[in-house]
């Protein structure tokens, strides 16, 4: 038990939750509004700021915005980062629109919850291959918010061994499943 916490612990800030929204006309206006179609899971690949999710995260949107979360543990030039950048505590799409989740900001399972923050980054589509249900974000953000997951090998693995997934489903932000290959 105190392995997989070690793990979730680890692991946790490298876990981001994802945003999707999708344009609709009004009937009444035909103005054009630009409305949430879903959500899900992602992990920080690297420094750079790419993010991986699932192909279906992301299918029929038309933008797609990165909640990251960051806790007291974050290293101190974080702090004066976040302070100075514009971008850290609400981005600011070209229509001057703020950008906020989709979900509530209380149910957090992250490690040190109640100190921690969620930062929001407008994310571009990079690639996608929906044969294999992946595709690839990409955000501006500081590179000291970025926490890339640590990644293993398949190689090796055996049915029977337990796996683990940290992930954000129905909106909780960082559950930890565990499973069995």
């Amino acid at each position: 038990e105190s392995k997989r916490i070690e793990i979730f612990e680890r692991s946790s800030p490298s876990v981001v939750f994802i945003d999707t929204f999708t344009e609709r006309r009004d009937a009444f206006t035909t103005n054009v509004m630009e409305v949430p179609l879903g959500s899900g899971s992602g992990f920080i690949w690297d420094r750079a700021g790419h993010i991986v999710t699932n192909y279906h995260v992301v299918r029929n949107a038309k933008s797609a915005q990165v909640a990251i979360f960051t806790s007291e543990r974050t290293p101190a030039s974080s702090a004066t980062t976040l302070k100075q950048s514009k971008i850290s505590t609400a981005y600011v799409d070209p229509d001057s629109v703020p950008f906020t989740s989709m979900r509530s900001q209380s149910t957090s399972n992250f490690p040190a919850s109640s100190s921690t923050k969620q930062t929001v980054f407008k994310a571009k589509v990079v690639g996608v291959d929906p044969g294999k249900d992946i595709a690839v974000l990409k955000v501006e953000a500081p590179i000291n918010l970025l926490f890339p997951l640590a990644l293993g090998t398949s190689k090796g693995l055996k049915v029977g061994q337990q796996s683990l997934a940290i992930g954000n489903p129905f909106g909780l932000d960082h559950t930890l499943t565990a499973g069995i290959i």
